[in-house]
């Protein structure tokens, strides 16, 4: 049977291309094949890179501190005008009277010296008893002088007496600008009774 087919077939074929007038007009164009292969899609384009960011701009230094203006020097005290000289040194007061007894009045005498003053010399002075006058306790006296002729000066020592009261022992002694001094002696009636005296002292 199937050569039988094949037979036909090729007896079918061999009258066609045999018959007259009939040309066989091949084609021209031939075979179109389907579209090609789909063209290759187009790549995505690479993403733009972002761009850096801007850089912080440097913060403004702050500008240094204005110096403190150097304090203004105190002015200079003025100067203190002249005080007085002072003089000070060791004193003695012998006292001694008939029926009483006798006694040394040790301690210190201090002058002031001021040559515009009136009196010039004037200071103070204490002592105390350590004998037969020892109850009485001891003297205090103002004393004060005044310059003389040369290194003369002459004053008094006022004396408060305990027991007794204030009296005025004069004396006299030189003063050359350094020192006071003295060595004076006397006497004063005091109730009837008469009190030998003898005031020495150097105030340097």
């Amino acid at each position: 049977m199937t050569r039988a087919l094949l037979s036909f077939a090729f007896t079918a074929t061999l009258i066609a291309a045999c018959a007259p007038g009939v040309a066989k007009e091949e084609g021209t164009t031939g075979d179109v094949d389907g579209s090609g292969d789909g063209a290759d899609g187009t790549d995505g384009a690479d993403g733009t890179d972002g761009s850096d960011g801007t850089d912080g701009t440097d913060g403004t230094d702050g500008t240094d501190g204005t110096d403190g203006t150097d304090g203004t020097d105190g002015t200079d005290g003025t100067d203190g005008t002249g005080g007085a000289d002072t003089f000070t040194g060791d004193l003695t007061i012998e006292l001694s009277a008939d029926g009483v007894g006798a006694d040394t009045c040790e301690g210190t005498i201090t002058f002031e010296y001021d040559p515009e003053g009136s009196p010039e010399l004037e200071g103070t002075a204490e002592c105390a008893f350590g004998g037969d006058l020892a109850f009485i306790g001891g003297l205090t006296a103002t004393v004060t002088g005044e310059p003389g002729s040369g290194d003369s000066v002459e004053g008094s020592l006022a004396v408060e007496i305990p027991f007794v009261g204030a009296y005025e022992f004069p004396w006299t002694g030189s003063f050359d600008g350094s020192s006071v001094e003295a060595d004076e002696s006397g006497a004063i009636e005091v109730s009837g009774f008469t009190i030998n005296y003898v005031v020495t002292f150097v105030a340097e």
